[in-house]
């Protein structure tokens, strides 16, 4: 037997001793275990109901026996690399897990300081929300008074427009039916006032105006208060004679434009119906139009007396109607055709087909079915019959 076979079995037996050890230590490890267990579901028992702790509680595994510490020198060389292998990878978990540990503490943080920024972001969001939302409220409603206060004009405008219309249109039948008092007389009056005298009554209203002051340097409140109050009313009365004047103004320059308006459209007509230019008839009011005895787009320098140029503008010369050809024969060739080189070409090439007989026709055969009638043309200084009545 060689020394390593030796040295084996040594080994083998010294691990069975090692095994058979451990036994017989967990042996009375769970004796013990089991009557501490015994003990503690006795005075569970024993214990009042008040005290019975929570089913998780009763559940829970006892923690596992410690370690047996193994002395080194009693080990062999593969199991002490075995065990410093296995403290090696102890300390690499420990410390594996201390660092997941921190890295884990660590995103807890970022998490919580992100979640406390999130939650600053939505309060400031929701305070701006509520701002913005005031903000809102108080545009839609200015715009609802702005919208309320554009429809209340609107409506008065409109109102104003149908009040003028109406009183247009009753002034317009007082003026067809007559009811308009002739005021001519006072106008011929007022226009005798020359310019000194409007000047002289301006200055006397302005001076009485200036004499009216009073001083109210003395007065009572109350009685300031009545002064106050009916100037106010002198200044509203002023102001609507004022728009009043103003109105009456507007309607009485309508009036006139639209008397012009018709006066202008009635020379016109009457223009057209003269025959003349409606443009000068409508211009010129005080005298008749003009009336052309020549054309305007004649250049050249005429030295007839008016009483020729008018004769002949109003008699124009006119040149004959053409003659008429009587007869049923076929005209000349020369009719109606141009003496061009390029026509006659093109006419030579697009020249369609002409049947010709290949048999000559003769006696009745050859005979027309209509006799024909010879053509009359008339000389060139014959004029072309009258019409028959």
């Amino acid at each position: 037997m060689s020394d390593e076979e030796e040295y084996s079995e040594e080994e083998i037996i010294e691990e069975e001793e090692e095994e058979v050890a451990a036994e017989e230590s967990a042996a009375p490890a769970e004796p013990a275990a089991e009557a501490e267990t015994a003990e503690a579901e006795v005075e569970e028992e024993e214990a009042p109901v008040e005290d019975a702790p929570a089913p998780e509680e009763r559940k829970a595994r006892p923690p596992p026996p410690p370690e047996k510490e193994v002395d080194p020198t009693t080990l062999t060389e593969a199991e002490q690399a075995m065990l410093a292998a296995k403290k090696r990878h102890e300390e690499e978990e420990a410390a594996r897990s201390q660092e997941v540990e921190a890295r884990r503490k660590q995103e807890l943080a970022t998490v919580d300081e992100e979640l406390r920024a999130l939650k600053e972001r939505q309060i400031e969001r929701k305070k701006q929300r509520e701002v913005e939302e005031a903000e809102m409220a108080e545009r839609r409603r200015k715009d609802e008074q702005r919208r309320r206060e554009e429809e209340e004009a609107r409506k008065a405008k409109i109102e104003a427009q149908k009040r003028a219309k109406e009183e247009e249109k009753l002034k317009r039948q007082q003026v067809m039916a007559g009811a308009f008092v002739n005021t001519s007389a006072n106008v011929g009056r007022k226009k005798e006032r020359t310019e000194e005298q409007h000047q002289e009554a301006k200055r006397n209203y302005i001076a009485s105006l200036q004499n009216s002051k009073q001083d109210v340097s003395n007065l009572l409140p109350n009685d300031l208060k009545a002064k106050i109050k009916q100037l106010h009313s002198r200044i509203l009365k002023l102001e609507s004679d004022k728009y009043d004047l103003e109105k009456r103004h507007e309607r009485q320059d309508y009036d006139l434009k639209e008397l012009n308006e018709r006066t202008s459209q009635a020379a016109r007509k009457k223009a057209i119906a003269m025959g003349v230019d409606p443009e000068e008839g409508e211009s010129s009011g005080i005298r008749p139009p003009k009336i052309n005895v020549a054309s305007k787009y004649d250049r050249r320098v005429d030295h007839r007396g008016y009483g020729d140029r008018r004769e002949l503008f109003e008699n124009p010369f006119q040149r004959p109607d053409p003659a008429i050809v009587h007869g049923s024969g076929r005209p000349p060739p020369e009719w109606g055709r141009k003496n061009l080189e390029e026509l006659e070409q093109l006419r030579k090439n697009l020249e369609p087909f002409r049947y010709q007989e290949q048999v000559k026709a003769e006696g009745e055969a050859a005979r027309p079915p209509v006799p024909v009638i010879p053509l009359q043309i008339p000389a060139e200084n014959e004029a072309a019959p009258a019409p028959a009545e």
